[in-house]
């Protein structure tokens, strides 16, 4: 059974379902979570052209990981397992993978934002790039029916 269990996030309701899922799998061999929220590095150091450059304070960065962190559990029952927050930089995927290495995870559970098939050749997907880069098991949680927010109009 999985011991441990790495949950990037990024506090959407994707990662929100993602954390959810993990509960319930880690209930079963009581397995330690951690979760992630990874500060891409891409937007830490983006700036608009000159002359009016846009700096991001690190300790705002800071601020935010963790208001997404807190955002990602607030209101869950935890299922009494132990849960581990992490802010780490970098780029997401590559953070994700590394982590899941570095600290002996058996099992990635993360959310997927449901982009077509062409939005994510053209983005890329973290959770694309996870899923053929790490070395264990990833869970991929999508969006069902029920979750999402468009209507139906007859």
């Amino acid at each position: 059974m999985f011991k441990k269990i790495l949950v990037p996030t990024d506090g959407s309701k994707f990662s929100q379902k993602a954390y959810r899922t993990a509960l319930e799998i880690g209930e079963l061999s009581k397995a330690e979570i951690i979760l992630l929220h990874v500060i891409s590095l891409s937007s830490t150091y983006w700036r608009a052209s000159e002359p009016f450059p846009i700096v991001i304070e690190e300790s705002d960065l800071e601020e935010t990981a963790q208001e997404v962190l807190n955002s990602t559990v607030e209101g869950v029952d935890q299922r009494g397992l132990v849960v581990r927050m992490r802010k780490e930089s970098g780029y997401p995927a590559q953070v994700i993978i590394d982590m899941a290495e570095d600290e002996g995870v058996d099992l990635i559970v993360m959310g997927n934002h449901g982009y077509s098939p062409f939005v994510a050749t053209v983005l890329g997907s973290v959770s694309q790039r996870v899923l053929y880069g790490a070395t264990c098991p990833v869970l991929i949680v999508k969006e069902d029916a029920q979750d999402s927010n468009t209507d139906i109009k007859q």
